[in-house]
């Protein structure tokens, strides 16, 4: 393979976690609005699209492998870019962006991560409440009689 094939396995990768980005960020407006319909159809888009970003993280690194060897340097990209000199600048301004989106769906996931904990914190809250009146016989299935 080639540099400018490296290019493209890079800019897929990219696009890819971009597109993973944009469901995530849409899940955690449907967690905050308490949209159940949302959240089950953005997990099958979630899983579809991690399979994609699976997939062209694969072709990057085999792309990085041959071009490294070619080079015989390491396959991270910053190698191939130092080796490269001023010919690697289209690949590492296509690394810069991929980064950018990894640590987008990082700091995107940690928000919802958080969001999901604290929605488990105020239902486990909600349900101990309901346990403590249902212990104090306000079950609902009160056998008091209040016929005049």
């Amino acid at each position: 393979m080639n540099l400018q094939e490296l290019v493209d396995a890079v800019e897929r990768e990219t696009e890819s976690i971009n597109e993973l980005l944009s469901y995530i960020s849409q899940q955690r407006d449907a967690v905050v609005n308490k949209d159940l319909e949302a959240i089950h159809d953005l997990m099958k888009l979630l899983h579809s699209s991690s399979l994609s970003v699976y997939k062209y993280e694969s072709l990057r690194d085999k792309a990085a492998t041959s071009v490294a060897a070619g080079l015989g340097c390491d396959k991270r990209l910053h190698a191939i870019c130092e080796v490269m000199g001023d010919e690697g600048e289209q690949l590492r301004f296509s690394g810069e962006k991929l980064e950018k989106a990894v640590k987008a769906v990082g700091a995107e996931s940690k928000i919802l991560k958080r969001l999901i904990e604290e929605g488990q914190k105020f239902n486990d809250m909600l349900l101990s409440e309901i346990r403590r009146f249902e212990g104090m016989g306000f079950s609902g299935g009160s056998s008091m009689d209040i016929k005049g």
